[in-house]
C-alpha cells in the first residue's frame, strides 16, 4: 500500500508468515476443489453458498464463484414444499437475496471497484419483491462520499434509479436526482463523476423537444451555478468541460431530421458519371438506397466510395458511373420516400444544408440564448482579468478556450478576428498539447471566413463555387496559414482548380476528397515529397509546386505515374537549384517520352 512504512522483519517472522500464507493457501484450495466438485455434481445446495461466500470474502474478483452463487440460488428459489404459499416463498426468496446484499457489501468493503459484486448486488436486488430502492440510493451516496470517482457506484446508482420507475415528469416534480448531484458538486467541485451524471439527466427533465439539446431557461440556471466552480478553482477542468456540453446543447442549434441525405449530385460531361456528396459518411449499399437511377439495371451501376482510406467502407463521397448515360437521378429518403428528380444537365445541390455547414449566415438566437451566451463570456472575462494580475499565477487554457466557444456560437462573423487570435494564442501558448486541436479548429474558421468573402468580380465565393459546380469551380484560399481542407468536404465534388499556394500543406493527403481535381498549385508550401500522387489525384493535370521543399529526383518520381499530368512546375526548390537532379528528371522523361512537360524556371 501506498505510504505505509515497511518494517524490517526477521528470518525467524519471514518463515512464521510464510506458513501462515501457505495454510490459508491450502485452506483456500481445498474450498475451491470442493466448490467445483460439488457443482460437477450438481450440489447447488445451502453448503455451496457457504463456500462461495467464504471464497468471496476472502477475494471478490473471482467471476467463476458469482456465477456459481448465482445458478445455486435460482435453483434454491426454485424449490417448493408441499403446502406453501406463494407469500411465504416470496418472503423466503427475498431474506436469500438479502443475504446476497449482505455479503456483496462485506466484498465491496474488502474491494469497492469489484465489477463481480457490484453485478451480483444489482442482479439480486432486480430479483427482491420488498426491495428498498430508497436505503439503496441512500448507501450509493454513502458509497460515493467515500469514492466520488467509482464509477461503479455511478452505474449502480444509475441501475437503482431505473428499478425505482421514476418517470423525467416525476423527476421534474421532484428533482431528487439532480439535487443529489448538486449536492455531490457543492462538496467537490473536482467530482467530474458527478457533472457528467447531471448531464445525463438533465436532458430528461428538460422541457426541449430534441433529445440533443436543453432549453434555454435550463441552460441559463446551470451557467449560472457555474461561476462558484470557476472563480473557486480556475485549474480545475471538470466545470470547464460540463460548460463545453452545455455550450453545445442549444435548442436551436439540435438538428431535427438526423437522417441521411443527398447534399449535391453532380454529372461529368459524358453524362455517363456523378458524384454524389452525402450529409454522412455511409455504406454502399445504404448510398443505393438514396439515390437510383431509374432508366438502367442497378446492378450496371458501379458506386465507388471517395476516401484517403483505400479500403474505406463508409463514404460521403461516392463516384457512381455506369457504360451508358446514367439518365436522370431519384433522390430518396432513408425510408424510400422520393423526395427529388434530378436532370443531368442541372445537377442538384442542398444550398440551405450547405450554407448552414459553413455558417454563411448567421444563426438565429433567443434572448434567453444571448443572454445565457453573455453570462459565460462575463464570467470567462472577468476571471481572465483577474488572473492576469497574479504575477505568480498564469492563464490556463479552460476560461479562454471557454470564452472563445462562446463566440463562435454568438457571432463567428462578427468576432472572427478575436476568435482566431485566441485560438492561436492557445496553440501556441497556453495548450500546446492540444495544439492540433486548435489548429483544426483555425482552419475551419479560416476557409468559413474564405467562403463568405466576395471575389474580384463582387460574388460571393460559396455562391460562385455551387453555381460553377457542373462545369467545375475553383478554389483559392492563398496564403491563410492552413494545414488541411477537410472542412471543405461537402464542397468536393464542384471544385476542379485549387490554388493554397503559401499555406501549411506538408502531403497530399487533403486533396484526396476531391475526385475532379485537374488542377493543383502547391507552391510555397513545405512539401518534402509527392509520394501517392496517382492514388490520391489521378485526374491532376498540371501540378505546381515552385518554392517549396522538394530537393530530388527520388521526391517527385511518382510525378511519371501519373496518367492524366501534363506539366509539372518546380521552379525555386532545392531541385531546381540541384544541376544533377534536375537533368536526372529531364533525362527520365525523355527515356520514358513522358508527355509531361517539366519547367524548372519562371519564363
Amino acid at each position: 500500500m501506498h505510504f505505509v512504512k515497511k518494517v524490517p522483519t526477521t528470518e525467524e517472522e519471514r518463515i512464521v508468515k510464510e506458513k501462515q500464507r501457505a495454510a490459508k493457501l491450502r485452506a483456500y484450495c481445498e474450498m475451491r476443489d470442493r466448490v467445483f466438485s460439488k457443482r460437477a455434481k450438481g450440489e447447488m445446495d445451502d453448503e455451496m453458498l457457504d463456500l462461495t461466500a467464504k471464497l468471496l470474502a476472502k477475494n471478490p474478483d473471482v467471476y467463476t464463484f458469482w456465477n456459481i452463487r448465482r445458478a445455486t440460488i435460482q435453483n434454491l428459489m426454485s424449490e417448493r414444499s408441499e403446502g406453501e404459499s406463494e407469500e411465504t416463498i416470496a418472503k423466503r426468496n427475498d431474506l436469500l437475496l438479502l443475504a446476497e446484499l449482505s455479503l456483496t457489501e462485506q466484498c465491496l468493503l474488502e474491494n469497492s471497484k469489484s465489477y463481480g459484486a457490484w453485478f451480483h448486488r444489482g442482479w439480486a436486488l432486480a430479483l427482491m419483491n420488498g426491495r428498498d430502492v430508497n436505503r439503496e440510493l441512500k448507501v450509493t451516496e454513502k458509497a460515493l462520499q467515500l469514492d466520488a470517482r467509482n464509477f461503479h457506484c455511478w452505474d449502480h446508482r444509475r441501475f437503482v434509479a431505473k428499478l425505482a420507475d421514476v418517470t423525467p415528469e416525476q423527476e421534474l416534480q421532484c428533482h431528487s436526482e439532480p439535487r443529489f448531484s448538486e449536492r455531490m458538486i457543492n462538496a467537490n467541485f473536482s467530482n467530474y463523476s458527478a457533472w457528467h451524471y447531471r448531464s445525463t439527466l438533465l436532458p430528461l427533465v428538460s422541457p426541449s423537444s430534441s433529445e440533443a439539446s436543453l432549453d434555454d431557461e435550463t441552460i441559463m440556471r446551470e451557467l449560472k451555478k457555474l461561476a462558484n466552480a470557476f472563480f473557486t478553482d480556475p485549474e480545475d477542468q471538470s466545470a470547464w468541460i460540463y460548460t463545453e456540453w452545455l455550450i453545445s446543447m442549444d435548442p436551436h442549434n439540435a438538428i431535427g431530421d438526423e437522417s441521411t441525405k443527398v447534399i449535391s449530385v453532380t454529372f461529368d460531361e459524358s453524362r455517363r458519371s456523378a458524384i454524389v456528396m452525402l450529409s454522412a459518411a455511409v455504406s454502399v449499399d445504404a448510398a443505393s438506397k438514396l439515390i437510383s437511377f431509374p432508366s438502367l439495371a442497378q446492378a450496371t451501376v458501379s458506386r465507388i466510395p471517395v476516401s484517403r482510406y483505400n479500403l474505406a467502407k463508409y463514404a460521403r463521397v461516392f463516384v457512381m458511373s455506369a457504360p451508358t448515360e446514367l439518365g436522370s437521378a431519384v433522390l430518396r429518403s432513408p425510408a424510400g420516400l422520393v423526395l427529388e428528380e434530378v436532370e443531368p444537365e442541372e445537377g442538384y445541390a442542398d444550398v440551405s444544408a450547405i450554407y448552414s455547414a459553413f455558417s454563411i449566415t448567421q444563426r438565429e438566437l433567443s434572448n434567453a440564448r444571448r443572454k445565457a451566451l453573455g453570462s459565460a463570456m462575463e464570467n470567462c472575462s472577468a476571471l481572465i482579468e483577474e488572473l492576469s494580475h497574479e504575477p505568480t499565477v498564469q492563464l490556463n487554457k479552460w476560461p479562454l478556450f471557454t470564452l472563445t466557444r462562446c463566440l463562435m456560437e454568438l457571432d463567428a462573423v462578427q468576432y472572427h478576428q478575436q476568435i482566431i487570435d485566441n485560438l492561436e494564442r492557445l496553440a501556441t501558448d497556453l495548450d500546446a498539447q492540444r495544439r492540433n486541436m486548435y489548429e483544426d479548429l483555425l482552419d475551419k474558421h479560416r476557409l468559413n471566413a474564405y467562403l463568405r468573402s466576395v471575389d474580384r468580380e463582387g460574388d460571393v465565393i460559396i455562391d460562385k463555387i455551387i453555381h460553377s459546380a457542373q462545369k467545375g469551380a475553383q478554389l483559392n484560399p492563398v496564403n491563410m496559414a492552413l494545414r488541411s481542407l477537410n472542412h471543405l468536404q461537402l464542397l468536393a465534388a464542384f471544385v476542379t482548380i485549387i490554388d493554397v499556394s503559401y499555406n501549411m500543406f506538408s502531403d497530399l493527403h487533403s486533396f484526396a476528397m476531391f475526385p475532379r481535381l485537374t488542377h493543383l498549385t502547391l507552391n510555397g508550401n513545405p512539401i518534402h515529397r509527392l509520394d501517392e500522387l496517382c492514388a490520391i489525384i489521378p485526374k491532376v493535370e498540371y501540378l505546381a509546386v515552385a518554392s517549396t521543399a522538394v530537393g530530388t529526383f527520388d521526391d517527385v518520381a511518382a510525378v511519371f505515374e501519373s496518367k492524366a499530368l501534363r506539366r509539372f512546375i518546380f521552379c525555386e526548390t532545392p531541385l531546381a537549384a540541384d544541376e544533377q537532379h534536375s537533368q536526372k528528371l529531364y533525362r527520365f522523361a525523355e527515356e520514358r517520352r513522358s508527355p509531361i512537360m517539366l519547367i524548372r524556371h519562371w519564363l
